[in-house]
């Protein structure tokens, strides 16, 4: 196994440093304000640097947690030639879940395992595939392509193209492969069940963990200190994460959802955060700080306090339901960032707290701002009504738009917007232009211009059956992408098809561009709707 070498943590967090890491400043914080898990200066040292000793210690906590459970053994084989874990690029919460769950079933000595990240250049000629995959566990990349590479594991939900499913998170197939028919101590299955059905419905709660965990991927590398470090320091971080809320439901009757206990610690995250980032200094901070601040606490309690934080899926019509409130047994979210700087002071101690929230912060602040001023540059470059428009540039990229024939019960045409973009981005402030311009009565093509790829997207008000015809319409004339030379991967729940389609995406990089543009797009919808 090759030797890994220390990861250091950006200068610009704040955090005190001794030779360039955090060894001593931790170990002397933890014995000053200790949690219910320590980390001591030898135990990071062993470890090979502060993230890899976070990512072992959630995975001795959950282990020792799973004994008197029978786990499905790797051959030696199998274990002599592991050199990686890699999930795909920029991991959901079910990868990251997955891979804490698959460490906590290895024995210890398996924490040198090295912790990346992994996507597709080509369809099967990858060289970084071939190179690696034959000495890795690959999680969640599809089954159908890989690069021409023989993975040494792997663990894939994605079913055939179109199949639907009734679980579709990574970790509910880890979970039977690892334990079969065993049932994992409660907590776990909390969170386990939590994952799938955000992994299912999409979205999830705006205050998710999961949404959280996007956010951090979303941020530049080298706010973890280079392309390296970041998939080490991003696992690391959610590993930390997870194990504060496993930790938290393991109680008897868990009390961090009383607000006398989460505000407070909430408030001093973040505040401690605003102190320490270098984002204070850019335009746009101050309102980002006070729009996160009402939304995780004001705002935040008063959905408490009408018991609104409930596990919801997508009924057939579209619609946000309760889980269960037809059965009388209704779900409460649990894996909610609000609770969570409680829940890592109370799991893992003042510094390395401050550590693991600064992270989740910055992504969600970084966000924030990086929305803020697309959304706003929108805004101010298209002329307002404007309903055709032919490369429009803008500060956030070329956009296109074209109007339908087809218009809804107050003559608003249908439109479609088709934003190139340069990198950086997301189709959010592009969706968001959408609702607040055309009420959500549109598609939005977003093109991520550096990996080549694009994302359609249905606005709310589009009706679902026009959306699967336009759909099945698209896959008919430029293929599946698990097809060859395919363009467009469709998402099905059991309720339907997701409200997004996708050509390529940062995982999988090879496949061929779509022809469809934003006049096409809209003649192919007129034709759907006479149909």
């Amino acid at each position: 196994m090759k030797k890994q070498e220390e990861i250091r943590i950006p200068e610009q967090t704040g955090f005190s440093l001794e030779n360039g890491t955090l060894l001593d400043r931790i170990g002397g914080a933890s014995r000053e304000a200790p949690g219910l898990v320590t980390l001591t200066p030898g135990e990071i040292r062993d470890s090979g640097g502060v993230p890899r000793a976070i990512s072992r210690k959630s995975a001795a906590v959950v282990r020792e947690t799973f004994r008197g459970l029978e786990i499905h053994a790797f051959p030696p084989d199998v274990l002599e030639q592991w050199e990686y874990i890699l999930p795909h690029f920029r991991p959901h919460m079910d990868e990251y879940l997955s891979s804490l769950f698959l460490r906590a079933c290895l024995p210890d000595e398996m924490y040198r395992l090295q912790l990346g990240e992994t996507f597709l250049t080509s369809r099967d000629d990858d060289p970084d595939a071939k190179a690696r995959w034959p000495h890795a566990a690959v999680l969640g990349i599809g089954s159908t392509v890989r690069g021409g590479a023989e993975p040494l594991l792997l663990f894939d939900e994605h079913e055939s193209y179109g199949e639907e499913r009734e679980s579709s998170s990574l970790v509910i197939l880890m979970k039977r492969y690892l334990l079969g028919k065993q049932r994992p101590p409660y907590p776990f299955y909390q969170m386990l069940n939590e994952v799938n059905y955000i992994d299912m419905y999409g979205g999830g709660h705006s205050k998710n963990l999961a949404t959280y965990v996007k956010y951090l991927n979303t941020l530049p590398a080298e706010k973890f200190g280079g392309e390296d470090a970041a998939p080490v320091w991003k696992t690391a971080v959610v590993d930390a994460a997870l194990t504060a809320f496993y930790e938290g439901l393991r109680e008897a009757s868990p009390n961090f959802r009383e607000r006398g206990r989460w505000e407070p610690a909430l408030r001093r995250s973040l505040s401690d955060y605003q102190s320490r980032t270098a984002l204070k200094d850019e335009p746009g901070f101050d309102a980002a700080s006070r729009k996160i601040t009402r939304f995780l606490t004001t705002v935040f309690a008063r959905s408490q306090a009408n018991g609104d934080l409930k596990l919801t899926m997508t009924d057939k019509q579209g619609n946000r339901v309760v889980k269960g409130r037809e059965t009388g047994h209704e779900t409460d979210l649990n894996l909610l960032v609000p609770y969570l700087p409680y829940l890592c002071m109370r799991t893992w101690g003042e510094e390395l707290s401050r550590l693991v929230m600064y992270f989740l912060w910055e992504g969600r602040f970084y966000q924030e701002m990086l929305f803020s001023r697309t959304y706003e540059s929108l805004c101010a470059a298209i002329p307002k009504g404007c309903a055709e428009a032919d490369a429009l540039e803008t500060p956030a990229g070329t956009i296109t738009i074209a109007s339908c024939e087809l218009k809804d019960k107050h003559g608003v045409p249908l439109k479609i917007y088709d934003l190139s973009s340069a990198g950086g981005l997301s189709p959010g402030p592009l969706n968001r232009y959408l609702r607040t311009h055309n009420g959500a009565f549109g598609l939005t093509i977003f093109r991520d211009a550096e990996i080549h790829s694009a994302v359609l997207t249905r606005g709310e008000a589009v009706d679902m059956g026009l959306w699967e015809r336009i759909c099945e319409a698209l896959v008919a004339r430029e293929g599946a992408s698990d097809g060859q030379n395919g363009v467009w991967h469709m998402t099905r729940n059991p309720n339907g098809i997701a409200g997004f389609l996708l050509n390529g995406n940062p995982t999988h990089r090879y496949v061929p561009c779509t022809t469809i543009t934003a006049r096409s797009l809209a003649r192919l919808a007129d034709e759907c709707a006479a149909q």
